[in-house]
């Protein structure tokens, strides 16, 4: 059985880059993950 995943190992919670130019699904982002 194989098994693959794909995650983002570069999440910086720390620093200033606004995802929500991608559109409304990435406004509080991060509450969403937490």
């Amino acid at each position: 059985m194989a098994l693959y995943a794909i995650g983002d190992l570069h999440l910086s919670i720390g620093g200033d880059k606004p995802m929500d130019v991608f559109g409304g699904r990435w406004i509080n982002y991060v509450e969403k993950l937490r």
